[in-house]
């Protein structure tokens, strides 16, 4: 079979790539090596579109991938890719090991976004990966410290937590893993009555130990709002009671 892609008929034959009239696109394609080349060959006349108009070092990190991960990738836009395409190869892997419709979600964000989410470990890009494109954006808009804060969690955990509006999740994501840790482990109720409190309210809140904390969260916003305005201090003393004695408490 053969395509002509801007003047240049690219042909296959016995499962080679020979290319006629020379081109900038083909020429980046050509140098790859031919189990690269193979993978590459095996796509659409569009997907070879998409992938033909990247520069060779993006060729290439694209091109050491599975069939079936190249598949995956060059199914997306041509921006889609440009913003995949400019990762490390080791980044490129982490993603192109999702499901197409993981990496659909991840590759409509900006390149810092991508970035951001790019540098995690495969676990913790599924993660992520799972969650609808808006929970990826409120996500993918923080630091990537704040990034690996959130994507060490569990995917139900990061369910809770991505389902809060962006200024929620940034209240959330300053703070430190463990804090993190402790507030995730709440039911999506109980994080909504948390974030949003303001984020010196929050760091009060979130140094207190994992069962002080859900004494906290059992209560309705308007209580968590009364003990949030308190002194560090004095959120320690009012946590360590139960969450009965907690009720009887009247605000300061």
């Amino acid at each position: 079979m053969s395509v002509r892609h801007g003047g240049t008929l690219i042909m296959w034959r016995d499962g080679r790539l020979l290319v006629g009239e020379e081109s900038r696109e083909i020429k980046n394609i050509a140098g790859l090596s031919s189990r690269e080349i193979k993978n590459i060959a095996g796509l659409s006349s569009r997907e070879i579109k998409n992938i033909a108009g990247l520069s060779s070092r993006e060729i290439k990190n694209i091109a050491g991938l599975s069939s079936r991960e190249i598949k995956n990738i060059a199914g997306l836009s041509s921006r889609e890719i440009k913003n995949i395409a400019g990762l490390s190869s080791r980044e490129i892997k982490n993603i192109a090991g999702l499901s197409s419709r993981e990496i659909k979600n991840i590759a409509g964000l900006s390149s810092r976004e991508i970035k951001n989410i790019a540098g995690l470990s495969s676990r913790e890009i599924k993660n992520i990966a799972g969650l609808s494109s808006r929970e990826i954006k409120n996500i993918a808009g923080l630091s990537s410290r704040e990034i690996k804060n959130i994507a060490g969690l569990s995917s139900r955990e990061i369910k809770n937590i991505a389902g809060l509006s962006s200024r929620e999740i940034k209240n959330i994501a300053g703070l430190s893993s463990r804090e993190i840790k402790n507030i995730a482990g709440l039911s999506s109720r109980e994080i909504k009555n948390i974030a949003g409190l303001s984020s010196r309210e929050i760091k009060n809140i979130a140094g207190l130990s994992s069962r002080e904390i859900k004494n906290i969260a059992g209560l309705s916003s308007r209580e968590i709002k009364n003990i949030a305005g308190l002194s560090s201090r004095e959120i320690k003393n009012i946590a360590g009671l139960s969450s009965r004695e907690i009720k009887n408490i009247e605000p300061p």
